[in-house]
């Protein structure tokens, strides 16, 4: 596996001239993937990947660290950003 280039959720929010945060749908979509390209990194089904945009389901620790990999962003931000979509509570 390549060595990736981790990124703030801040910078992130920067380079997309934003002062909100991001959720895990508008990083997708931000990005123009599909759930089923991100469901593939991860190894779950599309379905999963809604449940997550949605906040209906969290991913476990596999799947946060390969969303934060998918995406080139520390495990950290990547919580934050799952956080925002509703998937893990305050």
């Amino acid at each position: 596996m390549t060595k990736v280039e981790s990124v703030s959720i801040v910078t992130i929010i920067e380079k997309e001239g934003r002062t909100t945060s991001v959720t895990l749908k508008e990083l997708r979509e931000g990005r123009a993937y599909t759930q089923a390209e991100v469901a593939a990194y991860c190894g779950v089904t599309a379905a999963a990947v809604s449940m997550w945009e949605s906040g209906k389901y969290t991913p476990g620790l596999t799947q946060l660290r390969k969303l934060a990999e998918f995406f080139k962003m520390t495990i950290p931000d990547m919580r934050e950003v799952i956080k925002n979509s509703g998937g893990i509570p305050d």
